[in-house]
């Protein structure tokens, strides 16, 4: 496998595939439809100049995963940014650190944008993966989902495994 890391604004063709992950993964249980999640994901994130932006890891033309880096991904935290949300991997391609280094492109991203403490949540079930890349627990059973919510000093590199 040749493993690419492409911002989403230079590989649009991977919206689709990326904004059905999504749905499937965080917004389809909500009745959320596909097609406002696809249409904020290219005319949000990969339209924009700077930020928010997308990370594609992709295999040439073959979808591999992708993060993204916004100003908001909590509703019940909005003194909390910029955040990594809506992180996948395809199964196949998982416990491979292929999730460490698209956060780690997506922090070095940020950082040279001037941000330097960057924030993630998750479902309590990964509350062991992200402490062993660096990130501290900072809060827990936020939202509908019992989130938990991470901080990370960009200045710290995200080591991937």
């Amino acid at each position: 496998m040749s493993l690419t890391f492409s911002q989403l604004r230079d590989r649009p063709e991977f919206c689709t595939i990326a904004a059905h992950r999504m749905w499937k993964a965080w917004w389809e249980y909500y009745s959320h439809p596909l097609e406002k999640v696809e249409n904020h994901l290219k005319n949000d994130i990969a339209d924009a100049a700077q930020f928010p932006f997308g990370i594609v890891a992709h295999d040439d033309e073959t979808y591999i995963g992708h993060c993204l880096a916004i100003a908001h991904d909590l509703d019940q935290r909005p003194d909390l940014s910029p955040w990594i949300a809506a992180l996948w991997v395809e199964p196949d391609h998982r416990r491979k650190g292929i999730a460490a280094q698209l956060m780690s492109r997506a922090m070095q991203e940020l950082q040279a944008l001037g941000y330097k403490t960057i924030y993630i949540n998750a479902k309590p079930s990964l509350k062991e993966y992200y402490p062993g890349l660096g990130w501290m627990l900072i809060d827990q059973n936020q939202g509908p989902d019992q989130l938990d919510v991470f901080v990370r000093n960009s200045d710290l590199n995200v080591q991937a495994r």
